[in-house]
C-alpha cells in the first residue's frame, strides 16, 4: 500500500529558511517572494544602520549622541510598527527581533531588538510609543501571517 503525504504535511516539514532562495539568505538578508517590495526590509535595514551608528560612536559630542539616539529610536519604532507583507518579511522581522544591536557579537549589548522595547519606562509616558509598539508586535506578526496565508488560499 502506497502512503500519500498531503501538501500541508510536506510544507510543514520544510524549514522556513529552506523556502527562501540561498542567494537571498546570504548575510542574513531575505528577498520577498513577490515582485512588490515588502516594506519591512527597508525598516529593518534602517534600524540596523541606526543601531550600528549608535553602537560604534565612541564618545561623540552630546549633540551628535542625541541625534544618533533619536535616529535609532525612530528606526526602532518604524520597524516595530511595520507589518511584513510576505512570508520572507515575517521571517526577516522575527530574526531581527531576536538579534542584538551589536551584530558583531562582542557581547556589549545584552538585549534583543524586541526586548529593548520592554525597557522603555512607562512612567515617563513612553512619548515615542516604543513600549506599546513592542507589546503589539506579536499580534501584528500574527495578523500579517493570517493575511499572507489567506492571500495564498485564494
Amino acid at each position: 500500500m502506497k502512503a500519500t503525504v498531503s501538501r500541508r504535511a510536506m510544507m510543514a516539514g520544510i524549514p522556513a529558511a529552506a523556502m527562501i532562495p540561498a542567494s537571498a539568505q546570504a548575510n542574513g538578508a531575505h528577498a520577498p517572494h513577490s515582485a512588490t517590495t515588502d516594506p519591512v526590509f527597508a525598516a529593518i535595514k534602517k534600524h540596523r544602520q541606526a543601531a550600528q551608528a549608535l553602537s560604534t560612536a565612541h564618545e561623540p559630542p552630546d549633540a551628535l549622541l542625541a541625534q544618533l539616539s533619536s535616529a535609532e529610536v525612530d528606526a526602532l519604532l518604524t520597524w516595530l510598527t511595520t507589518p511584513p507583507t510576505t512570508l520572507a518579511g515575517v521571517i526577516a522581522t522575527l530574526e531581527h527581533a531576536a538579534r542584538r544591536s551589536d551584530e558583531d557579537g562582542n557581547g556589549s549589548h545584552v538585549y534583543t531588538h524586541l526586548s529593548e522595547a520592554a525597557l522603555y519606562d512607562p512612567s515617563d509616558g513612553d512619548p515615542d510609543g516604543i513600549l506599546k509598539a513592542g507589546e503589539r508586535f506579536p499580534a501584528m506578526i500574527a495578523a500579517a501571517l493570517r493575511q499572507i496565508v489567506a492571500a495564498k488560499l485564494l
